[in-house]
């Protein structure tokens, strides 16, 4: 975390309520915050604090609900920082968990994931504790506590999420007939995939792009493909390689340069945070 990241999150942690996760209470793993939608669609954002493991429930609610940002990692521009500052989780729970029954369903910290994540849906998605709401706190996903458990576990909390900057390809192999490629990198992991955007007409592309996957199991690499867009017939392969997160420091960021496998040259330089949602 640079100085002045490290310096914008002490001022957020001061802000009243953030000093503990909007959802659960929790005072530790407070690495996420999200923008928030206000009541109704028309208050504007709200900008909350979170631990690792509500910030997974967060993230299943889709963006236009609620759009996490890793406090130590993304950057902040200037009317997010503002937002946040001015916000922050007193301020969002003064709307949001007004009904009388938001201090009875509200989560513990030591409450299971499915629980949490039951909350954040009903307070957030349902409008459930906002005045007028109907109090009702919705079950956890799926069927009975085993199922339940497990269609959290791997369909909305995973093992974390990995945070990876796609910076520059290195001396890539020339697809067009003009010695050129038109080169952007894809991510997969389990069914999830992301890519970069497509840099023209160059062997040594520069991205520096910021990509994030939900991640099932720590286990499984994510994979990497370096491809050619053409605009007409099939893209060409570039190249493919791996991210072994075992190999990373939890949420550090670690400087990767992989070369690429399946063609005669060329070589993908990353940084990687790997952020489990367990921590």
């Amino acid at each position: 975390m640079s100085p002045a990241a490290y310096q914008f999150a002490q001022k957020a942690f001061s802000i009243a309520g953030n000093a503990a996760c909007a959802d659960c209470g929790t005072m530790e793993g407070l690495t996420w915050s999200s923008m928030v939608q206000g009541v109704g669609g028309t208050d504007g954002q709200h900008a909350v604090i979170l631990c690792n493991e509500c910030c997974g429930g967060h993230r299943s609610l889709g963006v236009h609900l609620s759009k996490p940002l890793s406090l130590k990692m993304d950057e902040w521009d200037e009317v997010l920082q503002t937002v946040l500052l001015e916000t922050g989780n007193a301020a969002l729970n003064a709307q949001f968990e007004v009904h009388p029954a938001a201090a009875t369903s509200k989560p513990p910290p030591t409450a299971e994931v499915g629980t949490k994540h039951a909350y954040i849906r009903s307070k957030y998605e349902h409008r459930a504790f906002c005045e007028g709401g109907d109090g009702v706190l919705a079950a956890p996903l799926g069927t009975g506590a085993s199922a339940s458990s497990a269609a959290v576990t791997a369909g909305q909390v995973h093992a974390g999420i990995a945070i990876v900057r796609v910076l520059r390809g290195l001396d890539l192999v020339a697809a067009d007939l003009n010695g050129k490629s038109d080169p952007y990198v894809k991510l997969k992991s389990g069914g999830k995939k992301v890519k970069t955007h497509i840099e023209k007409a160059t062997l040594n592309p520069v991205w520096n792009e910021t990509l994030q996957l939900n991640v099932e199991s720590l286990a499984e690499p994510i994979s990497v493909e370096v491809m050619d867009h053409d605009v007409i017939g099939m893209n060409d392969h570039l190249g493919t390689a791996s991210i072994n997160l075992s190999e990373c420091t939890p949420n550090e960021a670690t400087l990767l340069s992989l070369p690429l496998e399946g063609v005669s040259k060329g070589s993908l330089e990353l940084e990687v945070t790997w952020c489990p949602l367990d921590p």
